[in-house]
């Protein structure tokens, strides 16, 4: 059986969605138990996912949880078979705060 390249981006395409909702429930559970939040943004919080999309997140936890949440972050994404693309908020460019200003979704 040949499977064109279009039919293999689109396989591509709804893994990476089938692994987005999933992480996001895990992300959402991690930060409900630790007093932060991550927000999603870039294609996946737009819903315009490639097949070699990666998933932007950014850290909103309180300063001494940071780093941990972010690895965490980056664990969780990887386990769903995500491409991890993690900022932790005190540290991103304003240019970028302006990206995640304009599209990213904070996870309940």
């Amino acid at each position: 059986m040949v499977v064109t390249l279009a039919e293999r981006k689109s396989r591509a395409i709804a893994r990476l969605k089938a692994g987005f909702e999933s992480a996001t429930r895990s992300l959402a559970a991690y930060a409900a138990t630790r007093g932060g939040r991550f927000v999603i943004f870039g294609s996946f919080a737009r819903g315009d996912i490639h097949f070699d999309s990666d998933c932007d997140v950014m850290v909103d936890f309180p300063t001494n949880l940071a780093r941990d949440a972010r690895d965490a972050a980056e664990t969780i994404l990887r386990e769903h078979g995500l491409k991890p693309d993690v900022h932790l908020a005190a540290e991103v460019s304003e240019s970028l705060m302006l990206r995640v200003r304009r599209d990213g979704v904070v996870l309940p």
